[in-house]
């Protein structure tokens, strides 16, 4: 299944209806959530659940399936009698799906010119995804929805939003207009006739206001517009924080993710370094001499200007978004044009956004002016700091897990090297040695030709053996001229049109 998003053709009063829809859906949603949230309190202090929850987490928690049917008879009777009080103790006070579907229900004939039934149910459903999360994995309590960050009302089947045609829905006895887009890709969609599941209503945010859309599920495979190649080339992929290297046969690509991100995020801290100089002018007894706040809850007044820049920043983490995403898969589409079988190096990006947990000194020897111009050598602390603004700003997770989805979309070979025992970054193929570099070094020699070192990188990873282990020192040797010829000549170009990244690419 897919889907796909089509603008709806609104006038002020549909977008007021609309507007009261995604209001009450808001606030059925907070009010079961806070249901479930007193009946989870009321569970917490039941002492035969709790009792019989500390048992079982001692004895049974994360038991394999095995280990589970190993267990002695009077052990397997045991756990079983401990999950049946716990199932009770859930029943007793309502932690159920039906249980939620029907205090919901209660709250939805308030609004049955707005929401249909099953609207109201996929909401309870919703929540109660949450009360599992709580109960059997590591979620620790429920969330309230903030009414910006409720943008989707879903149904389980076609009785509220169903699609006429492609270019018209009906909604509550009411036919709204949609702005289809007149693209190759929407034609082939409209051409596959593929039976519609579900259909759902969305809502984004602009600095105009909100505009509405209705989210098509379709039962079938999405369109394929990148056909696949017929002449065999391997393309290797090495994924760095802010940028990737890519090589082949054919062609070699060196490019940052999402280079114009940056911006986006510039504009932001501009506009959150207006509104705290507002909220100082207009909340000055909330503030401490020093500029902090004042512990306490306390009242905030909030002028017009202040909330019109909230929804801007608003708008530009949304568009900040989009532009990541969209950047990623036209880079991708360009990566996978021709390419046959895609090898990368899996990267864990979430371990490098963490700061580091030591604290050290550089062997660095420093110089410090004192106040009295007396000065002394002092070795400083290292930064603790690691890659966080990069990552947030570039998504190297985010393109991993798409080229990896869109490899395997196109039916292209996909396949990850093992990184413990090949160590692309450090290996030489004219040498057969693993010789660690500083970071700084951007450039390595190989068989007396220098060559970028992210380059070399995806190189030597396009030329593993089957084992995924080890490299293939004979494809490297055949393959090198060639592509020292095409590294020369993607270098060249990017210097001649003024494409730099000197911290990452040496120039």
């Amino acid at each position: 299944m897919y889907t796909v998003r089509i603008p709806i053709q609104t006038s002020d009063v549909d977008e007021r209806y609309f507007a009261k829809c995604f209001f009450y859906a808001w606030e059925i949603r907070n009010s079961v959530t806070a249901y479930a949230s007193r009946m989870l309190n009321a569970l917490y202090v039941d002492r035969a659940y709790r009792n019989a929850r500390e048992e079982y987490g001692r004895k049974y928690s994360g038991l394999l399936a095995d280990e589970v049917r190993r267990l002695s008879a009077s052990e397997k009777a045991n756990r079983k009698r401990l999950v049946a009080v716990m199932n009770s103790g859930q029943l007793k006070y309502n932690l159920s799906k039906s249980a939620f579907e029907k205090y919901a229900a209660v709250q939805q004939h308030k609004y049955t010119k707005y929401l249909f039934s099953h609207q109201v149910q996929a909401i309870a459903k919703n929540v109660y995804a949450g009360v599992e999360k709580v109960l059997y994995s590591q979620g620790k309590e429920l969330s309230f929805a903030r009414y910006n960050d409720f943008d989707t009302i879903s149904q389980k089947d076609l009785s509220g939003v169903s699609l006429i045609d492609w270019e018209h829905i009906r909604y509550r006895k009411k036919v709204f207009r949609l702005k289809t887009p007149d693209t190759r890709y929407m034609q082939m969609v409209e051409n596959a006739h593929q039976r519609v599941v579900l259909c759902a209503l969305k809502r984004i945010e602009f600095e105009s206001g909100w505009r509405y859309y209705v989210i098509v599920t379709l039962d079938g495979d999405p369109p394929v517009m990148q056909p696949k190649s017929s002449t065999p080339d391997r393309i290797g992929v090495d994924i760095g924080t802010s940028t990737f290297a890519a090589a082949s046969g054919q062609k070699v690509m060196l490019a940052n993710l999402a280079p114009d991100a940056v911006k986006y995020e510039k504009q932001i801290r501009h506009l959150q370094k207006q509104i705290d100089h507002k909220l100082h002018l207009l909340n000055s007894g909330n503030y401490n001499p020093d500029g902090t706040v004042k512990r306490g809850r306390r009242s905030w007044v909030l002028s017009k200007r202040i909330k019109r820049l909230r929804r801007k920043i608003r708008v530009l983490y949304r568009r900040r978004t989009a532009y990541i995403k969209s950047s990623h898969q036209a880079q991708i589409n360009r990566l996978l044009d021709g390419v046959t079988e895609v090898i990368i190096e899996p990267m864990r990006f979430k371990a490098l956004q963490k700061r580091s947990s030591k604290t050290e000194r550089s062997e660095k020897v420093s110089t410090i002016e004192r106040s009295d111009g007396s000065t002394v050598c002092v070795h400083k602390f290292n930064r603790k700091k690691r890659f966080g603004h990069s990552i947030t700003n570039h998504s190297p997770g985010l393109f991993q897990s798409e080229l990896k989805r869109k490899a395997l979309k196109l039916d292209i070979p996909y396949f990850e090297i093992q990184t413990q025992k090949y160590k692309a970054s450090q290996y030489h193929h004219d040498t057969g040695e693993y010789t660690a570099s500083e970071l700084n070094d951007r450039y390595k020699e190989i068989a007396g030709l220098t060559v970028q070192r992210d380059l070399y990188s995806a190189f030597l990873i396009a030329h593993t053996d089957d084992t995924l282990c080890h490299p293939d020192d004979t494809a490297c040797d055949k393959d090198f001229p060639q592509f020292v010829t095409l590294h020369d000549h993607e270098l060249s170009a990017m210097k001649a049109s003024g494409v730099s990244n000197k911290a990452c690419w040496g120039f």
